[in-house]
C-alpha cells in the first residue's frame, strides 16, 4: 500500500483503468478520476487502482478531496455506528456543511441517544460548533448573501444563546439590521430629493404660468375697447384658476407651491370682479352677476364676490329707477 501525494494519485487515475465498481474520487481543486473504494477512516480513504497486470492501493487524507466527494463516499461505505456519524458530523462543521452535519447527528442520536446528547452538550464542544458556525455566516455577510448569515447567526442565537460565538452572531445581525436601516434611509432621502426636485420644477413650470396670466390680464386692461376688456380678463381669470388648481393639487404640504395656487385663486377671484366691473359698465348686468359667481366658485372664502353682487343689484335698482323718471 502506497500513501502519496494527492496530484500524482490523480495522475495514476486518470491513466489506469478502472474498476467496474470505480466511483468517482474529486480533488479540491476540481480535478477528478475514478477509482475503486477498499476502506474509509475520518481523516482518509484508502482506493485501489488497476496498474499494468496488478493493482495498485493508495491512499489519500480527506484534506486534499472536495468535501462533498469525501461526504459521499464515508457515508457510503462507513459502519453505521454513532462514532462514525458523529466524525462525519465533525468533519461536515469543518467544511461548512451545516445540514449535513445536522443530519448525521441525527443518524448517530437514534443509535446512540446518550452518547449524542453527552457529547454536544459540552461546553466546549457547544463553543467550537457554534464558532464555526459564526465564521461562515460572517463569510455570507461578506459575500452579500445577507439571508444565509442572517439564517446561520439567528441558528447560534437559538440553539447556544450562552456561548460567546452567540456575542459575535448578534453582532452580525445588528450589522445586517443596520445595513437595512442605512439602505432604508439612503432610499428615503433619494426619495424624497426627487419628489423636491419634482416639487421645484412644478412650482417653477406655475410661476411661469402664472406671470403670463398676470401679462394677460394686464393686456386686457389697457384694451379700449370695453367688450375685448371684459373677454380678455375672463380668459385671465380662467387661466389663474388652471394654475390654482393643478398647484394646489400637486401641493400635499409644500409651501412654495401653496403660496402660488393661493396667489392664482387672488387673481382669478380678481379678475372675473374686473370683468364683472366692465359687463356692469355696459349695463350687462346678468352678464355682471355671472362673473361675480365665478368669481365665488374660486375664491370660497372671499367676502368681495359677494359684496359685488349686491353692489349690481343696487346700481341695476337705481338706473332702473332713472329711466322710469
Amino acid at each position: 500500500m502506497l500513501k502519496t501525494d494527492a496530484t500524482l494519485v490523480l495522475v495514476m487515475l486518470l491513466l489506469c483503468s478502472a474498476s467496474v465498481l470505480a466511483e468517482e474520487v474529486m480533488l479540491r481543486d476540481g480535478r477528478s478520476g475514478d477509482a475503486k473504494i477498499l476502506e474509509t477512516t475520518e481523516s482518509l480513504i484508502k482506493i485501489e487502482l488497476k496498474v499494468n497486470d496488478g493493482t495498485a492501493t493508495f491512499e489519500i487524507g480527506a484534506d486534499r478531496l472536495d468535501p462533498h466527494n469525501f461526504y459521499g463516499i464515508r457515508s457510503k461505505h462507513m459502519e453505521q455506528t454513532a462514532d462514525n456519524h458523529l466524525g462525519l458530523a465533525k468533519f461536515c462543521i469543518e467544511n461548512e456543511m451545516f445540514p449535513r452535519a445536522k443530519a448525521q447527528i441525527e443518524k448517530a442520536r437514534k443509535l446512540d441517544a446518550e452518547k449524542v446528547e453527552k457529547i454536544i452538550s459540552m461546553p466546549e464542544i457547544v463553543e467550537g460548533i457554534a464558532r464555526r458556525i459564526v465564521t461562515f455566516a460572517q463569510k455570507q455577510l461578506e459575500k452579500s448573501r445577507v439571508p444565509d448569515a442572517k439564517k446561520w447567526a439567528s441558528f447560534v442565537i437559538a440553539r447556544a444563546p450562552e456561548t460567546e460565538a452567540a456575542v459575535d452572531a448578534q453582532a452580525i445581525l445588528d450589522s445586517i439590521d443596520q445595513v437595512k436601516a442605512d439602505a432604508e434611509a439612503a432610499t428615503q432621502a433619494e426619495a424624497e430629493a426627487e419628489a423636491q426636485a419634482e416639487t421645484s420644477a412644478a412650482a417653477g413650470k406655475l410661476d411661469k404660468a402664472l406671470q403670463v396670466a398676470e401679462t394677460r390680464a394686464d393686456e386686457a386692461m389697457r384694451e379700449k375697447n370695453t367688450s375685448r376688456t371684459r373677454k380678455g380678463l375672463e380668459e385671465a381669470a380662467k387661466m389663474f384658476e388652471a394654475i390654482a388648481s393643478e398647484a394646489s393639487s400637486a401641493a400635499d404640504g409644500d409651501a412654495d407651491l401653496q403660496d402660488i395656487a393661493n396667489a392664482a385663486m387672488d387673481h382669478a377671484v380678481s379678475a372675473y370682479l374686473h370683468a364683472g366691473e366692465t359687463a356692469m359698465g355696459q349695463s350687462n348686468y346678468n352678464e355682471a352677476r355671472r362673473l361675480a359667481r365665478q368669481a365665488q366658485a374660486v375664491g370660497s372664502g372671499s367676502s368681495a364676490p359677494a359684496d359685488f353682487l349686491k353692489r349690481v343689484d343696487m346700481v341695476e335698482a337705481l338706473s332702473a329707477s332713472s329711466g322710469r323718471r
